[in-house]
C-alpha cells in the first residue's frame, strides 16, 4: 500500500510529471500530475491528497495545490468573474463586478476538516452566501458571512452515530480532528462555536415526542454568540417538519 507506483505516468493525461500525487479517496488511488489532480477533483473537493517526496507519500491538501471551490454554477467558475485573469490593476472587471480576494472557508466532512479558497457567485441575481452553500449541500454555521460549513452527509452520519453509539458532539468533533491530523489534532484550529449546528441537530431536530426538548435546546443555545445559526436552523426545521 505504501510502495512507490508501478507506472510513473499520470493516470489521466499519460504524461510524466515532475511531481506526483495520489488520492486516498479515489478508487485504486491512481497517480496524478498536479493539473489533472485539480481537474479531476473539481467536484470532489473533500478528498484527501498525498504527494510523493522522492521516498514516500506525505499528506498535502487540494488547497496547497491551488484548488479553488466555485459556488453557484455546479463547480464551474462564475461567468461574471470568469475573466479574472484579465482584471486590470484597479480590480474592476468588464462586467462591472469587482473581483475580491478568495475567501478561505472551513468545511467539515465525514473524513475530517478541510480549508478551501472559495469564490462566490457574483451574478446580478445571485443568492446570499449562505443560500449558495445550501444549494450545493453545505450547511452554513452562520447566515451572515459564513466561514464554516458542514456537509449534509456529515450531519446525517452524526445523527446515526449519536442515536446508535450515544456519541456526544464534542467527542464526535474530536474524532474529526484526529481524522484530519492524527499526530497533532490540536493543530486543527476550528472554533468550538462550529459545534452549534451539530448540537442543535442532535438535541432538537431529530428528537421525537413533545417539543419541550427543542425549546430547551434553543433556550440553552441562545446564550451562544452565534445567534444566526439558531435562527437558520429554526427556519429550516419549521420549513421541513412544520414545527
Amino acid at each position: 500500500m505504501e510502495a512507490p507506483p508501478i507506472e510513473w505516468t499520470c493516470g489521466s493525461c499519460g504524461l510524466l510529471p515532475e511531481t506526483f500525487f495520489q488520492c486516498l479517496e479515489c478508487f485504486c488511488k491512481k497517480i496524478f500530475c498536479q493539473s489533472c489532480c485539480l481537474q479531476d477533483h473539481r467536484r470532489l473537493p473533500f478528498h484527501r491528497i498525498e504527494e510523493w517526496n522522492g521516498s514516500h507519500f506525505t499528506a498535502t491538501t487540494l488547497r496547497k495545490l491551488g484548488f479553488i471551490l466555485h459556488l453557484g454554477h455546479a463547480g464551474d467558475p462564475c461567468e461574471s468573474v470568469s475573466d479574472y485573469m484579465d482584471v486590470s490593476s484597479s480590480g474592476q472587471l468588464s462586467t462591472g463586478v469587482v473581483q475580491s480576494e478568495d475567501d478561505v472557508l472551513v468545511f467539515v466532512d465525514r473524513n475530517g476538516v478541510h480549508e478551501h479558497n472559495t469564490r462566490w457567485c457574483a451574478c446580478r441575481n445571485s443568492p446570499d452566501e449562505h443560500i449558495q452553500l445550501l444549494q450545493v449541500g453545505l450547511y452554513p454555521a452562520s447566515i451572515t458571512k459564513p466561514r464554516t460549513a458542514f456537509t449534509f452527509q456529515l450531519l446525517e452520519y452524526f445523527h446515526i452515530d449519536a442515536m446508535e453509539c450515544r456519541t456526544a458532539a464534542s467527542n464526535f468533533f474530536s474524532k474529526l480532528r484526529r481524522l484530519t491530523n492524527d499526530t497533532f489534532p490540536d493543530n486543527v484550529q476550528v472554533s468550538n462555536d462550529t459545534l452549534l449546528p451539530i448540537r442543535l441537530i442532535i438535541t432538537g431536530s431529530f428528537t421525537t415526542g413533545s417539543l419541550s426538548g427543542v425549546n430547551d435546546c434553543i433556550s440553552a443555545m441562545a446564550r451562544s454568540p452565534n445567534q444566526e445559526t439558531i435562527w437558520l436552523w429554526s427556519r429550516h426545521r419549521e420549513n421541513t417538519w412544520g414545527w
